[in-house]
């Protein structure tokens, strides 16, 4: 688990339990949406669903969207937030983006994930 406050000068992370080790569990969930160029790779959004939660204690897709919108672009590339090509500008999710990815996900593969994380 990676934790992070504004006040914090970087995040602290648990021994053994990296922002790498959370990406490489959100990557065994299948990408709900159909092939093609994503802006958010499935495992950011998913990530940033989780940290929003773990270390904000938001509890929507709104809070969590606003949770990203407000974190250093660094702690968003950590959960593999994907820079803009032209601009290398880091966008966190939308509500609505985060919002599609959850509810499309593959639950049991999801179910998975937490069940391996915790």
């Amino acid at each position: 688990m990676l934790l992070f406050s504004p006040a914090m000068a970087s995040p602290w992370v648990p021994p053994g339990k990296g922002a790498g080790d959370l990406l490489t569990a959100l990557r065994a969930v299948p990408a709900p949406r159909p092939g093609g160029v994503r802006r958010h790779p499935t495992a950011f959004v998913l990530g940033v669903l989780v940290m929003s939660f773990a270390s904000a204690g938001s509890e929507s897709f709104s809070g969590a969207a606003q949770w990203a919108a407000a974190t250093d672009p660094a702690l968003l590339l950590a959960l593999g937030a994907a820079p803009d090509p032209l601009t290398g500008q880091v966008r966190a999710p939308s509500e609505a983006t985060i919002r599609r990815v959850t509810c499309g996900a593959d639950a049991a593969a999801f179910e998975a994930f937490a069940a391996a994380w915790t």
